[in-house]
């Protein structure tokens, strides 16, 4: 027997009989990277601002988010935000199908949410309101009252609660992705730094509102960052979000490796052997 042969008998003997652990055990890693690591290969956070204008949320899908991506990309992944603030026709706020779109989309996302908070409420029922008014003949002009009815009517009951009776809509869906979804490890809320002035065209009692919502994600220990402009609003965003993509799919994915290390090398021995 040649030199050559002496040596494969020897690796038939000794290495052969690792081969099924190890394919098995390769099929476990593809298993188990299957069913948990790809549940999370797109993350769509929903994207929700209640500033007066757009500018922020432009900012960020136009700054921000590419960039995001191209992480998730080169790792497999996608960063694709539903940028509602930006995607919604106005004629759905005054069809009443806003409110309840909206929280069909922060379900959707669910845990992956976005929030950033100026210095508006967003759109309320007025504090001398009385209860909903939920019959739709008399909905005309109140197309607040329609958007909540519309969702209500969808399965949202939880917003005929009395505590939510002057909720902004804004509010609506911060409640719905921290409360009613029981999931926030993903949700993130930038606040920003209030000037020392304020706003006079705002209402004492919306900035109380707004007040009490600030304060009330810092105290359920939920993650808020505060920013002082659109450049410090980006730099908390893109930290944040790309170590939730690191936590996710990490940049260095050592069981995927290592698995296709491992399947290549049996084929190239076992090629060998039976030449």
């Amino acid at each position: 027997m040649t030199t050559s042969g002496y040596f494969q008998q020897v690796m038939k003997v000794f290495v052969s009989p690792l081969w099924g652990n190890i394919f098995a055990l390769c099929t476990t890693v593809s298993y188990f990277r299957m069913e948990l690591g790809d549940k999370f290969r797109v993350v769509k956070p929903f994207l929700c601002s209640a500033e007066s204008s757009n500018d922020a949320v432009q900012h960020v899908m136009h700054d921000v988010v590419p960039r995001l991506h191209l992480v998730c990309s080169n790792r497999g992944g996608s960063f694709t935000p539903y940028d509602w603030d930006l995607g919604l026709p106005e004629d759905r706020l005054y069809d009443g199908l806003a409110l309840k779109l909206a929280l069909d989309c922060v379900q959707l996302a669910s845990p992956f949410f976005i929030c950033i908070i100026g210095d508006n409420y967003g759109s309320y029922r007025p504090e001398d309101d009385a209860d909903v008014q939920t019959d739709t003949s008399k909905l005309e002009n109140h197309w607040i009252d329609l958007n909540i009815t519309t969702a209500v009517d969808s399965g949202y009951t939880w917003l005929l609660d009395e505590s939510y009776r002057h909720t902004s809509l804004f509010e609506m869906k911060i409640i719905q992705a921290t409360v009613m979804n029981n999931d926030s490890q993903f949700c993130r809320f930038y606040m920003k730094e209030s000037a020392k002035s304020g706003d006079s065209n705002v209402s004492s009692f919306e900035k109380f509102k707004l007040q009490q919502l600030k304060a009330g994600l810092a105290n359920k220990g939920l993650h808020v960052t505060y920013f002082r402009d659109t450049n410090s609003l980006k730099e908390a965003l893109l930290k944040d979000w790309e170590a939730i993509i690191d936590q996710l799919f990490p940049k260095f994915d050592t069981l995927c490796i290592s698995q296709y290390t491992v399947f290549y090398c049996i084929r190239l021995i076992d090629t060998w052997f039976y030449l």
